[in-house]
């Protein structure tokens, strides 16, 4: 499933509310704190795990900060959909939240 079709669903079909990282952002304000307020104003998180989220440079930012917020707020759901990546590959980041997670292969 592309970015588009998974938006649609999600927010159409769902309808949840999302942050995408290339839409979502504020202009002039740092993209650690916009991406730490959405997540803490979120009930749920979703991850899509693909073969190159290991390149993407805020995904141990992002891990982390759901795990911070799964373990002290009011987050109560981290989903994750693998996209042509088997489990094996799955961040050891979130492995670490196993009794918390929601995988969609």
């Amino acid at each position: 499933m592309d970015k588009k079709s998974l938006l649609k669903k999600v927010e159409h079909e769902w309808g949840l509310k999302t942050f995408v990282h290339d839409r979502d952002l504020i202009p002039g304000e740092f993209t650690s704190d916009s991406k730490a307020l959405s997540m803490h104003q979120s009930r749920h998180v979703i991850f899509i795990i693909t073969e190159r989220f290991g390149e993407y440079e805020w995904g141990n930012f992002e891990i982390e900060t759901a795990k911070y917020e799964k373990y002290t707020q009011n987050l109560i759901t981290i989903i994750v959909i693998l996209q042509n990546v088997p489990v094996n590959d799955i961040p050891e980041q979130l492995v670490d939240t196993s009794n918390y997670l929601h995988l969609l292969a």
